[in-house]
C-alpha cells in the first residue's frame, strides 16, 4: 500500500514539473556567452524562444538587474500563439566590468517567470596584482611590491600614482616601458592599524582599464 502511495505522489509530482515547465515560453538558451572585444563598450545578445504549449502566452514585462543593461521584444511583440517564436534582444554597456560577468533579465508572462543571463568575457588590459596587501600590526614595516601588467597588443603608459591616506611611502618604478610597472610599498610604522589606497591612473583608451587601486592595510 505504502510502495503504490508513494509511485502515485512520483507520478503526481513528475507531471506536475512537466506541466510547470511546458507553461511558458521556452527559450533556445537561457546563458548567451559573448566575448568582448578589446576596446568594446558596447554589446548585445539574442535570446531566441517559441511557444510549445497549446495556449497563447502574453508577455507583461522585461526587468533587468543593472541599469547597464537594456532589453526589448523584436518588434514589439507581446502575444505569442502556439508554436509561434520570438526574440528578446539586449544590449551591455561593459563600462568598468572586467573578466566574466554576469548580468541578469527576467522575463514575466502571463504563465510565469523565465531568467536570462547575458555572460560578458569581458579582457582586463591593464592588470593590477595584487588587489590588496597587508602588514602585520607591530611587525617589520618592510617593503611589498605592487606589479601592473599591459597585457593589450598597444603599449600603454602609467600616467599617475598616488595614495589616498598617509601611513605609506611609494615608490613607481619602470620596469618596460608601455608593458610592465611596479610601485614598492612601504608602511611608515606598524605600530597603528591603517587602511589606505594606492591608485594608478594609464592612458588606455577605456574607463576600465584607466583608473585601478590596490588596498594597503595595516592589522
Amino acid at each position: 500500500m505504502n510502495i503504490t502511495l508513494h509511485s502515485l505522489f512520483l507520478s503526481a509530482s513528475a507531471l506536475l514539473t512537466s506541466v510547470v515547465f511546458a507553461a511558458d515560453l521556452s527559450f533556445d538558451q537561457p546563458i548567451v556567452p559573448v566575448k568582448v572585444a578589446e576596446g568594446q563598450d558596447l554589446i548585445s545578445a539574442e535570446f531566441p524562444f517559441t511557444n510549445k504549449t497549446k495556449t497563447p502566452i502574453t508577455v507583461k514585462s522585461i526587468k533587468v538587474a543593472c541599469d547597464c543593461t537594456s532589453a526589448s521584444l523584436n518588434g514589439d511583440k507581446k502575444v505569442y500563439q502556439p508554436g509561434e517564436s520570438g526574440i528578446v534582444k539586449t544590449t551591455m554597456k561593459t563600462g568598468n566590468f572586467a573578466g566574466i560577468t554576469d548580468k541578469t533579465l527576467t522575463v514575466k508572462t502571463d504563465q510565469g517567470e523565465t531568467l536570462l543571463t547575458i555572460r560578458a568575457d569581458i579582457p582586463e588590459i591593464v592588470v593590477m596584482t595584487p588587489r590588496k596587501l597587508v602588514w602585520k600590526k607591530g611587525s617589520t614595516p618592510k617593503p611589498q611590491v605592487i606589479t601592473i601588467n599591459i597585457m593589450g597588443p598597444k603599449p600603454i603608459k602609467l600616467t599617475k600614482v598616488g595614495l589616498v591616506g598617509e601611513d605609506f611611502e611609494y615608490d613607481p618604478v619602470v620596469i618596460e616601458p608601455g608593458r610592465k610597472f611596479q610601485i614598492t610599498i612601504t608602511p611608515k610604522s606598524t605600530t597603528q592599524s591603517a587602511f589606505n589606497t594606492i591608485c594608478v591612473e594609464t592612458d588606455a583608451p577605456m574607463v576600465r582599464d584607466s583608473k585601478k587601486a590596490s588596498y594597503l592595510t595595516i592589522k
